[in-house]
């Protein structure tokens, strides 16, 4: 079974600070950049209806910085699919993107309701 994640208002306000058009914002969710969660670090995914936003918090400290911002015209495809662990599910979801391939993991329901609308907005 998938977690729900609650944000607190500081990280929404750290969020709506980085993304301008995070009022537009469809969905939002913690990935783990790569096939297993936490390994490579933590990044927040936010969906907005032209535009796929990483932020990343750095170690260490509580401040958070937009990684990368990934159109959603030149998003190739986009696919998910749930896989058990042995602390509960987790979903992955496979992003390509001007030929680049990206994998990010996420163990909240957040994440798969983002990989869902993600996959619908590119396919």
């Amino acid at each position: 079974m998938l977690v729900d994640r609650q944000y607190t208002e500081q990280e929404i306000s750290k969020q709506r600070d980085l993304v301008a058009d995070y009022a537009a914002a469809t969905a939002v969710a913690d990935f783990s950049p790569g096939p297993w969660w936490g390994f490579n670090g933590v990044r927040t995914l936010v969906l907005t209806p032209d535009s796929l936003h990483v932020l990343q918090t750095r170690p260490f400290s509580r401040a958070m910085r937009l990684r990368r911002s990934i159109p959603l015209a030149s998003i190739e495809s986009a696919s998910w699919r749930t896989r058990r662990t042995w602390t509960g599910e987790a979903v992955h979801m496979r992003v390509v993107a001007d030929g680049h391939v990206r994998g990010f993991t996420s163990k909240y329901q957040q994440g798969a309701d983002l990989a869902t609308r993600l996959a619908s907005a590119t396919g």
